[in-house]
């Protein structure tokens, strides 16, 4: 068995330069024209997966459904992003001003939101 995983197209969140973005964000024009340069590659390669899984994230869904519009997309939360709760919106290199050492370890809680080890152990409650 082969597994793909793919990462979404270029993002509003992205280009704001957010901490991550909401699970509404979508793509951007040069993101979907990336989801449209890989689903050719993926035709041309002749890749033809037997299952499908997306994130509940829009950006997600939206690169996915541009890859294989037919397929069955099964939702799955464990995929999303970690949840980072009142930084999910603020603009990263602000967030890093206030917290300049958040990424020194995945322990460290998002305000209001969870750690990176809490997305590794599939905490969910979106």
């Amino acid at each position: 068995m082969i597994v793909y995983l793919v990462r979404h197209g270029l993002s509003e969140a992205n280009v704001t330069g957010l901490v991550t973005g909401t699970p509404a964000d979508r793509l951007v024009e040069q993101g979907v024209v990336q989801a449209e340069a890989l689903r050719s590659w993926l035709h041309d390669a002749g890749v033809k997966p037997e299952a499908f899984y997306v994130s509940h994230w829009g950006r997600a869904r939206q690169t996915a459904e541009l890859l294989f519009p037919e397929a069955p997309w099964q939702e799955d939360l464990r995929l999303g992003e970690t949840r980072a709760g009142t930084g999910a919106e603020q603009l990263l290199t602000e967030f890093l001003a206030g917290w300049p050492d958040f990424y020194a370890s995945n322990a460290n809680l998002y305000p209001g939101g969870e750690s990176h080890l809490d997305l590794k152990a599939g905490y969910r409650d979106w």
